[in-house]
């Protein structure tokens, strides 16, 4: 005997869509990156802490940070 072909099986519970993390980096990751320039990597040496990570949006944001409180 052949199986009904009528039924349909339920679909598999689709999950949520998150979006990818953005990659952290260390102090020193950061300072010493061609991303800055001279002036910019001297200000997150000044205004990031070590031991803790931060995206370059994070760093770009200590940078503006700085530069308005100026």
């Amino acid at each position: 005997m052949e199986p009904d072909k009528t039924t349909v099986e339920p679909a598999a519970p689709v999950k949520a869509f998150t979006p990818a993390e953005e990659p952290t980096y260390a102090k020193s990751g950061l300072t010493g990156s061609d991303l800055f320039n001279r002036t910019e990597r001297d200000i997150l040496e000044i205004t990031l802490e070590d031991g803790k990570t931060y995206t370059v949006d994070q760093a770009k944001a200590e940078i503006k940070k700085f530069k308005e409180g100026m």
